[in-house]
């Protein structure tokens, strides 16, 4: 993931406990909807379903689901996504206790080092 994603540079992994997190966003007042992408084949486990939970249309419901699925090729990624509902820009701090780790990758270093 480092190398296809971060291009093999500098970044920044921040764990968080997804039950936690997503409590912590709905105390904000958001409404969300979360879940492990899905490929072909897998059955999709978004919770909520929008269409119950949401009171969606089918053709507004068919659109959030495409979120959540992705073509087979990207199964390795085992991606969790995330929808919060806003009408404008959403900025939540985080709560130092929901973080469960933060993993960095640094840069190389920028000057060549010579091998005799």
């Amino acid at each position: 993931m480092w190398n296809v994603h971060g291009h093999a540079g500098a970044a920044v992994r921040i764990t968080v406990n997804n039950d936690n997190f997503c409590e912590h966003v709905r105390q904000h007042g958001y409404r969300l909807a979360s879940g492990r992408v899905t490929s072909e084949g897998m059955t999709s486990m978004v919770s909520p379903q929008f269409l119950t939970r949401w009171e969606l249309t089918d053709a507004a419901d068919s659109v959030h689901h495409f979120f959540f699925h992705k073509r087979a090729s990207f199964e390795w990624e085992l991606e969790y996504r995330l929808i919060v509902e806003a009408s404008g820009p959403v900025c939540i701090p985080l709560r130092d206790e929901i973080i469960e780790s933060v993993v960095v990758r640094r840069l190389q270093s920028l000057t060549p080092t010579s091998r005799n």
